[in-house]
């Protein structure tokens, strides 16, 4: 870390300005798992104080992935001028030994904190959630540089997982509704991580392997499109047919301009930031005015 050509940010505004950025430059993914498990315990009934926590450790757990990967992602992010000042971890130059104690153990122990209410299936979450979030990104095994299991991972275990997990943690017996979301979570979040590593294909080529940088962006930017395509025909499918309630609808509604953005962007373009940002304020305002309305579903 202390190689990077990192710009010491001074001044309290400024380092304000950048510490949000761990909380708001990955929303779209900490804010989509928290949605997602707010689903799992309307659908199941289950939605009162204790498994509440499920939402708070879910939260934190994905916060912490993508800070963590920030974190591991620095070197490379410092070469692109505008990976470089979204990362936290560029812009602020902070010992290993803070960054650890101040953020990371304060995530650690509100994540094994609600886990732990869950007793021996908490455990068992936390013990496989943990170790994910490191081997993703972090050395020797760093999983998101070895081409296919990147794929692999991000498609398992952002959008997927924690439906997954919530179920789990509640023993609930899964239900066709269940299945149908997971079938549209696997598709998002492949469909997902197939954009994020077109827009990065050209740093990606210049400092690590991946999926794109083997497949090339063009080959990619068609698999993006067509699993783009499926993910929409999936929903369509388990809406028409009725398996999909009403109060869902709104969630897709609002993910639309970002799938309609897919056909109309180029290899190395980046999501268009107030398509993404509003989409996922919207998505976690209707996920609040699902909660308020618990008893009316």
């Amino acid at each position: 870390m202390n190689q990077l050509p990192i710009q010491q940010v001074k001044g309290s505004a400024a380092t304000w300005r950048h510490v949000s950025k761990l909380f708001t430059n990955h929303m779209d993914a900490w804010g989509v798992a928290l949605i997602i498990a707010v689903l799992a315990l309307i659908v199941h009934d289950a939605l009162n104080w204790r498994n509440a926590t499920i939402l708070l450790a879910i939260a934190c757990a994905y916060w912490l992935g993508f800070a963590y990967n920030d974190y591991r992602d620095a070197p490379h992010d410092a070469l692109d001028e505008a990976k470089g000042r979204n990362n936290f971890f560029v812009a602020c130059q902070i010992p290993r030994k803070w960054v650890i104690l101040s953020l990371f153990a304060l995530s650690f122990g509100l994540i094994l904190g609600a886990f732990i209410l869950f007793e021996l299936r908490g455990l068992l979450v936390a013990a496989l959630s943990l170790p994910v979030i490191w081997a993703y990104s972090g050395r020797p095994i760093r999983l998101k540089s070895r081409p296919g299991l990147d794929l692999l991972t991000h498609t398992f275990f952002v959008e997927t997982y924690p439906y997954a997990v919530t179920l789990l943690l509640l023993g609930a017996a899964w239900n066709r509704l269940d299945v149908a979301l997971v079938v549209i979570f696997f598709f998002g979040s492949l469909s997902a991580q197939l954009e994020q590593q077109v827009a990065d294909y050209e740093i990606d080529a210049r400092t690590e392997p991946n999926f794109t940088t083997r497949l090339g962006p063009k080959r990619t930017m068609l698999l993006l499109r067509l699993t783009t395509i499926l993910l929409a025909a999936a929903g369509f499918w388990f809406f028409f047919e009725g398996t999909i309630p009403i109060y869902m609808v709104p969630f897709g509604l609002i993910t639309a301009p970002m799938l309609a953005h897919r056909f109309l962007r180029q290899p190395g373009q980046q999501r268009l930031k107030l398509i993404t940002r509003g989409s996922m304020v919207a998505g976690l305002l209707y996920a609040g005015v699902v909660l308020a309305s618990y008893d009316l579903w």
